[in-house]
C-alpha cells in the first residue's frame, strides 16, 4: 500500500509540475564551450558563438571553426563588456548577427571583415549587416563628432550607438525606417539629430539620458 502511495505521489507530482509550466515552454538550448568561446548549435549543425570568457583579450580573431562546427552566427551581446577588446576580426563564414556583439566594449576602435564578405560589411567605422541592411555597432570612443548613417541603411540596430559619447550630431538617409530600442541612449554629448519622414518606428528609450539633446 504504502508503495502505491508514493507513486500516485509521484505522478501526482509530475501532473502538477507540467501544468504549472507556462504555454509553449521549450526545453533549455545546450550551451557548449571551445576553449574561451560558449557557443550553441543551430538545426543545420553549424555553431552560433554567444559568449567568450577570454576577458583579457585585445587583439581577437574570431575563428570560422569550433569543435569542429563551423560559425555561422554570432549572438546577442556575445563579447559584450571585454573592456580590454580593441580589434575584432569576424570570419567570412558569419552569415547572422545579433543584437550589438560588442556592447560595452568601450576600447574597441576597430571591427573588420573582408571587403567580399557575403554578409557584412564595415562603412566608416559601423558594422553593418547586410542581410538586413542594419547598423550592428559603432564604436563608442570614435573621434567623429558628425555623423551620417550610410546610404541604403534600413534599420538602427538595437544599441548600436549607446555610450558614444564622442558624438554630437546624427543624420539619417531616407532609407531608414526603423530605429532600435537604445540606440542612441547614454549618448551624453549628443545635440542634434535629423529623423527624415522615412522612419516609422523608434524603439523604447533610443535616446534615454541624451543629456544635451535640444533638437
Amino acid at each position: 500500500m504504502k508503495q502505491k502511495y508514493l507513486v500516485l505521489s509521484a505522478l501526482l507530482a509530475a501532473v502538477l509540475l507540467l501544468l504549472t509550466l507556462p504555454a509553449g515552454a521549450e526545453e533549455e538550448v545546450p550551451v557548449y564551450q571551445s576553449g574561451d568561446y560558449k557557443y550553441t548549435l543551430n538545426d543545420d549543425g553549424t555553431a552560433t558563438i554567444t559568449g567568450f570568457t577570454g576577458y583579457s583579450a585585445s587583439e581577437l580573431a574570431i575563428p570560422s571553426e569550433l569543435d569542429g562546427k563551423t560559425v555561422t552566427g554570432i549572438g546577442d551581446d556575445a563579447f559584450a563588456f571585454l573592456i580590454s577588446l580593441t580589434s575584432v576580426t569576424i570570419p567570412d563564414s558569419v552569415t547572422a548577427i545579433g543584437v550589438n556583439p560588442f556592447r560595452f566594449c568601450e576600447r574597441l576602435t576597430s571591427v573588420q571583415v573582408s571587403p567580399d564578405h557575403s554578409a557584412l560589411a564595415v562603412i566608416d567605422d559601423a558594422l553593418i549587416s547586410k542581410t538586413d541592411k542594419r547598423l550592428v555597432w559603432y564604436p563608442m570612443k570614435n573621434d567623429t563628432r558628425n555623423y551620417s548613417v550610410p546610404q541604403d541603411i534600413v534599420i538602427i540596430g538595437e544599441y548600436a550607438f549607446n555610450l558614444c559619447d564622442n558624438l554630437k550630431s546624427v543624420t539619417f538617409p531616407d532609407s531608414v525606417t526603423a530605429i532600435g530600442n537604445y540606440a542612441f541612449s547614454d549618448c551624453k554629448y549628443l545635440t542634434d539629430v535629423t529623423i527624415p519622414d522615412s522612419v516609422t518606428t523608434i524603439g523604447d528609450y533610443a535616446f534615454s539620458s541624451c543629456d544635451s539633446l535640444n533638437t
